[in-house]
């Protein structure tokens, strides 16, 4: 029993012959032979001429893409433009209700209504003024001002 290397093997086919080898046949033949006979090459001034049509094509195609590149970033500094006018517009409208919404909640009789109907505030009965000497302004040992020093200070001026 043949192993599964014979299988691939090009020399071992299952009952096929092997490929006839080919007449060879005779080579032909070639010599170069050295001779004064050149290709003809193109003019001067028709070689000046390609290298000029080839310099413009070159030229246009740089500026074409210089172009387009700068189109690119006038489209682009457009649309960055139109977006800060459209921010532009909300915040004016915004700031044009937030001022119409500051003096309706400033209103001294809008405060007064909110107060004593929302909060269930009330004026009170009677009022008192007390006037603090300008000395009256105490600080604690860190610096700070001290509302308790102070106060207590301008009980004992009075």
């Amino acid at each position: 029993m043949a192993g599964a290397s014979s299988a691939y093997r090009f020399d071992q086919t299952m009952g096929a012959q092997p490929y006839p080898e080919r007449p060879s046949r005779p080579r032909p033949t070639v010599r170069v032979i050295p001779g004064t006979h050149s290709v003809p090459s193109l003019s001067p001034q028709i070689k000046m001429a390609i290298n000029l049509v080839a310099a413009a094509v070159i030229m246009f195609a740089v500026i074409a893409f210089i172009r387009v590149g700068l189109s690119a970033a006038t489209v682009s500094a457009m649309s960055s433009t139109q977006e800060l006018q459209n921010q532009i517009e909300t915040m004016k409208s915004n700031d044009a209700s937030l001022s119409v919404e500051a003096s309706t909640l400033g209103n001294p009789n809008n405060v007064k209504s909110y107060a004593q109907d929302k909060l269930g505030m009330s004026q009170p009965a009677t009022t008192e003024t007390i006037t603090l000497s300008s000395d009256t302004v105490q600080f604690d040992d860190s610096g700070n001002l001290s509302l308790v020093k102070s106060l207590s200070s301008a009980a004992q001026a009075q």
